[in-house]
């Protein structure tokens, strides 16, 4: 690996692809990334070197990185596996290929780069010389769209479905409740939740997701559809909320079968809905009905509060006179 980036002049990100389409994994037996190859070729410890005080952090604070001025190496305890030259140029490279740069110069450079390109996307950086790599500007601003808009520039991807994730979440969340309450009162249905957190498990036997899709036509002049993700969704039914042209409001759900051997995408449309063995519903609370009439009765009766003893009947009549009592 040294000797691959430090004399062959193999970038650190060709390092990790080729090891992992010879699929060797690393030491935590994961796939290979640029960042845990760039760690190996700083780190030390390869040419006998044990260094100390690279990070401090204080009680209660976040942990902070040092300055190399502050590093503290101790003598050689370990045996050297890389040679020093060797070494020594790989630092030189890493000290060219990666420099602290200000946030207002990594700014300009988007703007340099915007004006030539017309457009910015992140493989337009990662293939502009001299500029950051788009994780850079991610790390940064917290993501590239931030990035862009403190220059002025709003991408032609439609990003909106992002600030609105959440939201559609909590609607998710909300059908869900909805679903259990269904279930659980009239039927007296055992329900537990999937681990993903997206479903319910109805008598232990049938799964019922929920979901909230975009419409995305694949084309102009093309029919109206949508995308559902199904990669998370087990096996069962998932009701599908559609969201109308403009993903602002649910138009209608679709309540939909998945097999065993379900895609990854399906693409969804007023047309393939027979074809899909779906149904349509106007509401969601007309989705439950026709879910919960569909299902068997349970084999276990919703259990009942036993009835509470009657108090017992109280003897009409003259009260007993207590032979005990003192006499006047």
């Amino acid at each position: 690996m040294f000797h691959q980036f430090a004399v062959e002049q193999t970038s650190s990100t060709a390092i990790a692809r080729e090891l992992n389409l010879a699929g060797v994994a690393n030491h935590h037996g994961r796939p290979w990334t640029e960042n845990i190859i760039r760690n190996i070729l700083a780190n030390e410890n390869y040419v006998g070197n044990l260094v100390y005080n690279r990070t401090s952090s204080r009680l209660g604070q976040r942990l902070t990185k040092n300055s190399c001025d502050l590093w503290v190496r101790g003598d050689p305890h370990l045996d050297a596996i890389v040679d020093q030259g060797i070494f020594v140029r790989a630092q030189d490279l890493l000290a060219q290929r990666y420099i602290s740069m200000p946030e207002e110069k990594m700014l300009t450079l988007l703007r340099v780069t915007l004006s030539r390109k017309g457009k910015l996307t992140g493989s337009i950086i990662n293939n502009t010389p001299g500029m950051p790599s788009a994780a850079s500007y991610f790390n940064h601003f917290g993501s590239l769209r931030k990035a862009y808009s403190l220059i002025g520039y709003k991408g032609s991807r439609d990003c909106d479905w992002f600030d609105c994730r959440d939201a559609w979440a909590n609607v998710v969340a909300r059908h869900k409740l909805e679903a259990v309450e269904a279930l659980r009162g009239e039927r007296g249905l055992r329900v537990t939740e999937v681990e993903t957190g997206i479903g319910l498990t109805v008598n232990r036997k049938l799964h019922l997701s929920f979901a909230v899709v975009r419409y995305a036509t694949k084309g102009t002049g093309c029919i109206p559809c949508w995308r559902v993700y199904l990669k998370l969704i087990p096996a069962g039914l998932v009701a599908v909320a559609r969201l109308d042209g403009e993903n602002k409001t649910i138009q209608d759900y679709v309540l939909l079968p998945v097999p065993q051997d379900a895609p990854a995408y399906l693409w969804l449309s007023d047309r393939s809905l027979v074809r899909q063995k779906a149904t349509r519903f106007a509401t969601f609370d007309e989705l439950i009905c026709k879910f919960v009439r569909g299902l068997p009765p349970s084999s276990h009766p919703k259990p009942t509060r036993p009835a509470r003893p009657s108090k017992r009947a109280r003897t009409i009549g003259p009260k007993p006179r207590n032979v005990h009592a003192r006499r006047r």
